[in-house]
């Protein structure tokens, strides 16, 4: 569900957009029928974060072209959604709380030079207790081999950044993509489009890791290029 919530998140601004400015009935009604299938995708995978990227990204998408019609999309999309949730299995808990919990301290021992790009499954052992006890890490995950959990990343990219090349590092990337944002926002609406895609993953970010995957972090990285 992890990257179908991560495409939908950044096709979706583009179909919105196309459904908004079609021209002909037929091109609207292709363009409805493109938006309808990736929202009932992003219903059908129940990911919270993708659907708060989601509407996010609306919004930021439409705020400057009409309120109105961005609100109404969110209503949209929230209906949808809704309508799979209710209809689901309630979602498993989560220990992501922990598991941030304990990357904090990593961060706060580790604060300039952090502990190395992609050094955090090798080092947080050593904190999976540090701020609070990690629910998950060190359970037995095959009771014939005795195979232990562990976690390989911290499900949120931010923290995981900050942890890994420390928060100058973080802080510069993040710069980046807040001034690719600020700036995509003064110029047409395809650029506007591009950057309620990029807001999305962002959002996607702070819950999941899609920059540590290569596939996921490529499609950013051309996103932001395009803007």
């Amino acid at each position: 569900s992890g990257y179908g919530s991560y495409f939908v998140m950044i096709g979706g601004p583009r179909s919105l957009h196309a459904m908004t400015q079609a021209k002909t009935p037929l091109g609207g009604l292709t363009t409805f029928s493109i938006t309808a299938v990736l929202i009932g995708h992003l219903g059908a995978t129940q990911s919270k974060a993708a659907l708060v990227g989601a509407l996010i990204a609306v919004v930021f998408q439409f705020w400057w072209v009409n309120l109105v019609k961005g609100l109404l999309a969110v209503a949209v999309i929230v209906a949808a959604v809704f309508a799979f949730q209710v209809s689901s299995a309630k979602l498993a808990s989560s220990n992501r709380a922990e598991l941030w919990g304990n990357t904090l301290v990593m961060i706060k021992e580790h604060p300039l030079i952090g502990v190395g790009r992609w050094n955090f499954q090798h080092v947080y052992p050593k904190y999976a207790n540090a701020a609070v006890r990690d629910s998950v890490f060190d359970t037995v995950e095959n009771e014939q081999f005795k195979i232990k959990k562990t976690q390989t990343h911290a499900h949120n990219d931010l923290l995981e950044l900050a942890a890994e090349v420390g928060i100058p590092g973080q802080t510069a990337l993040a710069s980046l993509v807040v001034v690719l944002l600020l700036t995509a926002t003064l110029h047409d609406p395809q650029s506007r489009t591009l950057a309620a895609a990029v807001m999305a993953v962002v959002t996607y970010a702070f819950f999941w890791f899609p920059l540590e995957l290569p596939m996921s972090a490529a499609w950013l990285w051309t996103l932001l290029a395009l803007m």
